[in-house]
């Protein structure tokens, strides 16, 4: 098990993750933090510009995932 951490990061700053997650695989952190986006994607706040970004425990960035503008979203 690794310890992932899911930072969320607009263009007025960054929420660091503090806590992280300890998961299996780096699948399983990436399959979160698409739950992540998709979750501040259905809250009354526009997220406009916004990722989700996945570092490791050393706080290297392995990836980001965008948070989709409602205009972007299928009914």
């Amino acid at each position: 098990m690794q310890a992932y951490f899911f930072d969320v990061v607009t263009s007025a700053g960054v929420q660091h993750d503090f806590h992280g997650r300890r998961l299996a695989t780096l699948d399983e952190a990436h399959e979160l933090a698409k739950m992540i986006t998709l979750d501040l994607e259905c809250c009354d706040v526009l997220w406009v510009a916004t990722d989700v970004v996945v570092r490791d425990v050393r706080g290297a960035r392995l990836y980001s995932v965008n948070v989709r503008h409602p205009d972007q979203i299928a009914a």
